[in-house]
């Protein structure tokens, strides 16, 4: 017989809020900060470590989402001869039992609610300081309930942790996450306001400029207008920027960041050095050229190097990605939300709303500066038929934010794009190697148990198509 209590809805209860297990950002290690310690004991520095726990938590849930579906996006393979797994559970065979995207995100919900609880507790701490740190868990909520939803899509899910192990949180519809997620950002945005001048706990370094209660407010602002293009709402994108750090005159890799390190503890970033990874072909076989006629999207330059090219699974490498920010050191950062992403959703929503001259314009402005490609006419904009143009937009989401946050996959399944990825051919044969694409994962196994639904949809394997 199955362990029920092992269901994420049970175990996130018993969850560690250890920098221990998260890794030592910058502060001194506080080391076994536990949810019960910190709920019957809490201190002033036991809650700034589970704070910086906190942000270690959204590190990880951030990398896991994005090596997942950066596969799903065509953005990258993960190719190994020991292990074919690599290519055939996130290409080839139907999803089963599955806990990505579930226990990572409940269990830092569970976590944040801690801290939650902790910070009224804690008499010493001021009022403006409570204020700053709800607004900023507030936020990490928003971010992490918002994971659930995109990758189990209509199936909903539940907006919080139980209280006890006896009674599981409810599953609630799409619909009622979604608004969950924009009141909590929401919600976040008010109490950051009242947050005086600064965290009663410390940033990791590549968040400096954003480590403030005023400043980590258009970060809050940034991830709601990211959340709020993928919901089509985009009246309320163009809303939301303003607020965010959004600035054509700075520099586009301007931004919030998560930090990583070599140090002892400390997590070390997974995109630099890790020999199995190796970029899409289409990376380079897709690249605009440069005014020349011949020089590639400098992106495509900058990104990835070409390499000896050889089959591994069927599939024909030429190419991997190479030393640009967020590649090249085991202790680079990796971008959280930054410039460049927010001129392209802004385009993006300037074009649903049929703003044309407003869309080219930031068209123009990251295909010159990020890829050195000559800039669209109006006229030869305006003779595009729409699909065109969102695919030129998508295309410089595609080069400028590659494994920053999975957007081509969920750009491709936002439109009903789906069909339109790339399935690898053998480029002996010709023969398609049946690679599919998923809509979106079931519910983990143990979950679909407890709460006694294994024979409904949501814990059917899904198969590609």
């Amino acid at each position: 017989m199955k362990q029920t209590m092992r269901s994420i809805a049970v175990l996130s209860a018993l969850l560690c809020l250890s920098l221990s297990a998260c890794g030592d950002i910058t502060v001194p290690n506080y080391n076994a900060v536990s949810a019960e310690d910190l709920a019957t004991n809490p201190t002033p520095a036991s809650l700034a470590a589970a704070a910086q726990g906190l942000i270690s938590g959204q590190r990880g849930l951030t990398g896991a989402f994005v090596n997942a579906i950066g596969t799903w996006g065509r953005e990258r393979y993960d190719l190994r001869p020991e292990e074919p797994r690599t290519i055939t559970d996130a290409l080839i065979a139907p999803i089963g039992e599955s806990n990505a995207f579930w226990g990572g995100p409940y269990a830092q919900i569970r976590n944040i609610r801690a801290v939650l609880a902790a910070a009224e507790a804690i008499e010493t701490v001021t009022e403006a300081e409570k204020s700053a740190l709800q607004g900023f868990a507030y936020t990490l909520w928003a971010e992490a309930l918002y994971h659930v939803n995109l990758m189990h899509g209509n199936l909903g899910a539940p907006i919080t942790t139980p209280d006890s192990v006896q009674v599981l949180a409810p599953i609630l519809s799409e619909a009622e996450v979604t608004a969950e997620v924009l009141r909590l950002f929401d919600l976040g945005d008010q109490l950051l306001g009242a947050g005086g001048s600064s965290f009663p706990f410390q940033w990791p370094p590549d968040m400096s400029g954003f480590d403030t209660p005023a400043t980590f407010r258009e970060v809050n602002r940034a991830l709601k207008a990211r959340t709020l293009k993928y919901l089509g709402q985009w009246s309320e994108v163009l809303s939301a920027l303003p607020a965010t750090f959004i600035d054509d005159g700075a520099e586009l890799t301007y931004g919030a960041y998560h930090s990583y390190s070599t140090n002892s503890g400390d997590a070390t970033n997974t995109l630099c050095c890790t020999v199995s990874y190796y970029a899409h072909p289409r990376y380079r076989a897709d690249a605009q050229l440069q005014a020349d006629g011949v020089t590639l999207d400098q992106r495509a330059l900058d990104k990835t190097y070409v390499v000896t090219e050889f089959k591994l699974s069927g599939i024909n490498v030429t190419e991997r990605f190479g030393n640009w920010r967020g590649f090249s050191d085991l202790s680079d950062p990796r971008s959280w939300i930054r410039n460049e992403e927010l001129i392209l959703l802004r385009a993006e929503a300037n074009h649903a709303l049929g703003n044309d001259a407003e869309a080219l314009a930031d068209v123009n402005l990251i295909r010159t500066t990020s890829g050195n490609l000559p800039a669209i006419d109006a006229a030869a904009w305006t003779a595009m038929t729409d699909d065109e143009r969102l695919t030129e937009i998508l295309y410089n989401k595609f080069m400028s934010l590659v494994l920053e946050g999975g957007f081509t996959y969920l750009d491709h399944r936002q439109y009903g794009w789906l069909d339109r990825l790339p399935r690898a051919r053998d480029a002996d044969t010709g023969a398609d190697l049946g690679h599919v694409t998923y809509p979106r994962y079931p519910y983990p196994e143990e979950e679909c148990i407890t709460r006694g639904i294994e024979a409904t949809a949501a814990c059917q394997e899904v198969v590609g198509f």
